[in-house]
């Protein structure tokens, strides 16, 4: 039985969350091999933890109380006994350090983030240091200092940030396998706020901004202040993470942030109670003009982030009702994400409240530009298998020429191969590269790449490739 020692940083709704589910799947987890063992939880007040974080943990029972008593609104102090040593939060971040150190470089440590804290950053960057793995729910660290970016996603193998965009939807990783198969992606376009799609599309229908935001807090879908919501800070940082994703050297100032209510009506001016009796009906009449407008146009208002040629901004924006983000309801997610190979129709990612996901892929034709081709989806899964393993020695069986043309190209675009100075490539009168191809005889040959005219053929190429340039 594998053990995971796991540290948890949050104990919010997502946090509880999360120690339910961990309790609630032991079964699940005996029968992969897998034990996740929760050696500490902290709150922003103290920290309770293991006291032998190499050898004991927080007890099923210990956790669910956790649960109960964080579910009433009660500090964690509450719960300090001889399960557990106890730590204030002058105390906490040290030793949360000092866990890490035991464990990051022997028997390993997880350190899950799920916070709203911009003070976790120094705590997780230690973390990686000791060779602790961090999962983030917590977006503030990838929106922080590039310093601080910079060094977190230097260790990619140690971090996973998945939950911070999307709401489940598997962005970040579709993305990380597009951007890793040499296909650039040149716009993302997308509704990533739960709250604010259910917003727009409500007011929509005819209703006052006034109603929709009040119903939506008695749902429970604003933060307390509805404003932490409206002014699109939080789809503006998981627009941030997406840009430096894609390998964009910005920060929060450089977005365009466009809020649905105006300075006068910020914190700092009125209570939320002002705001959400005296100040929102004042926007009704505003909104309900946009969306009017829009509508003459055959187009309706949605809450999008925009990605585009070095530019990030985030706001309101026309669009087509028939599209994607046109024909988005309630508090759903769609991403929409154009690149070389999916365009000029994008790849959608869709999420639902009722907890679906999919990932949906146009699957072009193929491009010619330059002497490569941009090759088909399958292509680029196949090519990803090898790369994703670290596998610089890989076999491939080839069985349709167009594919392994399609295939071998893909690579040579990805790793900057230059057919006519690589080693074990050169060209033939076709302008088309040569490979060594070993057949199963052993056999050493000397045969062009199959092109659009030759038949196909199966054999087994060894691909030796160095590492790769980006």
């Amino acid at each position: 039985m594998k053990e995971m020692a796991v540290l948890l940083i949050g104990c919010g709704g997502v946090g509880r969350y999360l120690l339910h589910h961990i309790v609630s799947s032991r079964s699940l987890h005996a029968a992969k091999g897998v034990r996740l063992r929760v050696i500490g939880v902290c709150d922003s007040k103290s920290l309770v933890i293991s006291p032998d974080v190499t050898a004991l943990e927080l007890d099923d029972e210990f956790l669910n109380e956790v649960c109960r008593i964080k579910s009433e609104g009660a500090s964690l102090s509450n719960l300090a006994g001889n399960a557990c040593v106890m730590f204030e939060e002058s105390e906490s971040k040290s030793k949360v350090t000092e866990a890490a150190s035991h464990l990051g470089k022997s028997k390993g440590l997880v350190v899950v983030d799920c916070s709203a804290s911009t003070e976790t950053v120094e705590v997780l960057s230690c973390a990686v240091d000791h060779g602790c793995c961090v999962v983030l729910a917590n977006k503030k660290p990838m929106t922080s200092s590039m310093e601080y970016y910079d060094k977190l996603v230097s260790w990619h193998r140690r971090i996973r940030y998945e939950s911070t965009v999307g709401a489940g939807l598997p962005i970040i990783v579709s993305l990380n396998r597009i951007l890793s198969s040499g296909d650039p992606v040149h716009r993302i376009i997308g509704s990533l706020s739960g709250t604010l799609g259910y917003v727009m599309s409500e007011v929509e229908d005819g209703k006052p901004l006034s109603h929709v935001v009040n119903a939506a807090k008695s749902l429970g879908y604003t933060e307390p202040d509805p404003r932490d919501d409206l002014g699109g800070m939080d789809v503006a940082r998981k627009a941030l993470i997406l840009a430096r994703l894609l390998g964009m050297r910005i920060s929060m100032d450089n977005i365009k942030v466009e809020s649905l209510f105006p300075n006068e009506m910020g914190p700092g001016a009125m209570s939320v109670d002002e705001f959400l009796n005296s100040g929102l009906p004042q926007l009704d009449g505003i909104i309900s003009e946009r969306i009017a407008k829009a509508s003459l146009n055959g187009n309706v208002l949605r809450y999008v982030c925009k990605i585009e040629r070095e530019r990030c901004e985030v706001g309101i924006q026309e669009l087509p009702r028939n599209s994607a983000l046109g024909r988005l309801r309630g508090s759903d997610n769609v991403l929409e994400v154009y690149t070389r190979c999916y365009h000029p129709q994008p790849m959608h990612g869709f999420y639902w409240d009722e907890g679906q996901c999919t990932l949906t892929e146009y699957r072009p034709s193929r491009y010619d530009v330059g002497w490569g081709i941009i090759s088909q989806p399958l292509v680029r899964t196949v090519f990803l298998q090898v790369i994703e393993k670290q596998t610089f020695l890989a076999t491939i069986i080839i069985q349709f020429s167009e594919f392994a043309r399609d295939l071998l190209h893909q690579i040579f675009l990805c790793w900057n191969l230059d057919p006519a100075s690589n080693s074990c490539l050169s060209k033939t009168r076709e302008n088309y590269p040569c490979k060594k191809i070993r057949l199963q005889d052993q056999a050493c040959c000397e045969m062009p790449f199959p092109t659009a005219q030759s038949p196909t053929t199966t054999s087994v190429v060894w691909l030796k490739l160095g590492k790769k340039t980006h």
